[in-house]
């Protein structure tokens, strides 16, 4: 009886010791996804921010080429092709730039999420590792019981 009683409390002493290490960690995955979730907004917001600021000085910069270009057009199509070319490839140029800047910005805040992830495995795998050690001193008082008993 003093062997089972021994056993059931440490039984109860390791799925305490669980729940705690289990608690802990998924507080700290809330906080790491919090943090995560957090860096991601400002990077995409500043990610947006610079490519709308992008596209509209390229969409400027091709409106200006165009009315230039259409101007051109009253005194010869040929002038008027050319500049329409150029106009399209300063264009081209800035929309070119804003959508790498977006591309940048977007891998850095999916990095934050990697590794709030990674934190999360590890705390996880930890609190397991001492649930398993727990459950094992637990069993073994089990076992000593039964063949103190079975004596």
């Amino acid at each position: 009886a003093v062997g089972h009683t021994t056993a059931s409390a440490a039984h109860t002493t390791a799925h305490a010791a669980s729940a705690v290490g289990h608690a802990a960690a998924t507080a700290a995955s809330a906080v790491g996804h919090a943090t995560a979730d957090a860096a991601s907004a400002v990077g995409h917001g500043a990610v947006n921010a610079v490519s709308a600021v992008g596209h509209t000085a390229a969409n400027a910069a091709s409106a200006v080429g165009h009315t230039a270009a259409n101007a051109a057009s009253a005194v010869g199509h040929t002038t008027a092709n050319a500049a329409h070319t150029t106009a399209n490839a300063a264009s081209a140029v800035g929309h070119t730039t804003a959508n790498v800047a977006s591309a940048v910005g977007h891998t850095t805040a999916n990095a934050a999420h990697t590794t709030a992830n990674a934190a999360s495995a590890v705390g996880h795998t930890t609190a397991n590792a001492a649930s398993a050690v727990g459950h094992t001193t637990a069993n073994a008082a089990h076992t000593t019981a039964n063949a103190a008993s079975a004596v």
